[in-house]
């Protein structure tokens, strides 16, 4: 270990050992190595105005370019200061960031033991879907300071220009602009089973929030509740500045807050930053139970599945088209992302249109009805804050994947997906009608 390692990590074990067990250590995986630069400064001002204190640690893991060198830093966040606690420049040959992930957490937990701990990753994110990779694109956001008004342009509508390597099929958030590199579904699920398996001693993370575009569905609760007891995330793409921190911490200026409690304060001060913003979203989600939400959607794909095979003229795929369309369906930035709880609403007003040739149809359109029923009461448990833009009323705080024309081939290996193939199936056999 050469002198300078060895100072780092001095510093590291001393703000460590002079906050002991705290309440809670909030920790923010922040790729700033792309077009969203700018924000990743405005928002660490934001947690400096707050700053560790006897409540909470706040710990930063930070890969940006300066100077045009590209390089990693952690920093411990005090009030009005961001102290240095390690910094490495990258090398490009053996740069992982999952690794990278595992690494931070794991040294963080460590040197800065708490009774909660919140793991928020700050970039992109793509949802139930994801490019194969990504190119630099530097008009995705901008923000007019004069106004304070944020605007953003979701980056799917980007990829035309891109080489798709059909191999590299992933799902994924924290893009790296300058080499297309990011985390996919499979590396973060790897990651936390690592992190949770050593250094939260098989405990789950109290909360993992996505500081990211289109990130609170059903498919990503699906892929991280081993690993996390709430979710908070946004159903629609999110503006460049993202979360305002010092709104997001100044709880624990005053005190200690629960998980849940902060999950909900969370939400609330993301509905004051953009109150102005007509299509702004964010959601608590209470992972525990959604499983059973899992279970509900596959029963429904069944019973969809064996509402197809008895429709007389179709009937059954008019309701279905009705009920997914976006005019009457809420949906979000990507078309293919749309509202849970509006779609099962929708179903159950249309799908008595449906006609059959014999008594089982009848019973099975009970049991549909039935489902939809339970499934929104579930929506209702498991989202325990929602706040949403005048444009996005009806957006209960939980999407799903429900493409119009074909299933993005990245869908087939999500977490969702592998685990049951009933809802896939389902779109399998409505797309080909």
């Amino acid at each position: 270990m050469n002198k300078k390692d060895l100072l780092f990590l001095v510093l590291f074990l001393i703000q460590g050992a002079a906050c002991a067990k705290k309440p809670h250590t909030f920790m923010v995986f922040m790729e700033r190595n792309n077009e969203l630069d700018p924000f990743g400064a405005l928002n660490l001002k934001q947690m400096k105005a707050i700053g560790s204190n006897e409540n909470i640690n706040i710990v930063v893991y930070m890969h940006c370019c300066e100077n045009k060198i590209k390089k990693t830093k952690i920093l411990f966040i005090k009030k009005n200061e961001a102290i240095l606690l390690k910094e490495t420049p990258e090398n490009k040959r053996t740069f992982n960031i999952k690794e990278e992930l595992i690494s931070f957490c794991n040294t963080t937990i460590k040197n800065y033991p708490a009774q909660h701990y919140s793991l928020i990753f700050w970039n992109h994110g793509t949802g139930a879907t994801e490019p194969c990779t990504r190119g630099v694109s530097s008009s995705v956001f901008t923000f007019d300071f004069a106004k304070q008004r944020p605007r953003s342009q979701h980056t799917t509508h980007l990829l035309s220009n891109i080489e798709i390597k059909k191999q590299q099929i992933l799902r994924g958030l924290c893009f790296d602009d300058s080499d297309g590199k990011f985390l996919s579904e499979k590396q973060m699920q790897s990651a936390l089973e690592s992190i949770c398996a050593t250094s939260l001693c098989n405990k789950k993370f109290d909360l993992i929030g996505f500081d990211a575009c289109l990130m609170s569905m059903i498919e990503v609760g699906s892929a991280i509740k081993n690993y996390a007891a709430l979710m908070v995330g946004s159903q629609e793409v999110e503006l460049g500045t993202g979360w305002n921190y010092a709104r997001v911490l100044a709880p624990f200026l005053r005190g200690t807050i629960s998980p849940r409690v902060l999950s909900q304060h969370i939400v609330q001060s993301y509905a004051k930053t953009y109150k102005a913003t007509a299509d702004y979203t964010l959601s608590a989600v209470d992972l525990a139970p959604l499983s059973v939400l899992e279970k509900n959607v596959q029963s429904v794909a069944q019973n969809l599945l064996q509402l197809i095979k008895q429709q007389s003229c179709n009937t059954t795929i008019n309701a279905l088209r009705t009920s997914r369309n976006r005019h009457y369906c809420t949906h979000f930035d990507d078309p293919s992302f749309i509202d849970l709880q509006h779609f099962y609403q929708n179903l159950l007003e249309n799908i008595s249109q449906t006609n059959f040739s014999d008594e089982q149809g009848n019973k099975l359109l009970l049991s549909l009805k039935s489902n939809l029923s339970s499934g929104q009461t579930l929506i209702k448990k498991i989202v325990f804050a929602n706040k949403v833009g005048t444009k996005r009323s009806r957006a209960s705080g939980l999407s799903i994947y429900f493409p119009e024309k074909h299933i993005h081939a990245s869908y087939h290996k999500a977490a969702f997906t592998l685990s049951d193939q009933t809802w896939i199936n389902f779109l399998r056999t409505y797309l080909s009608k």
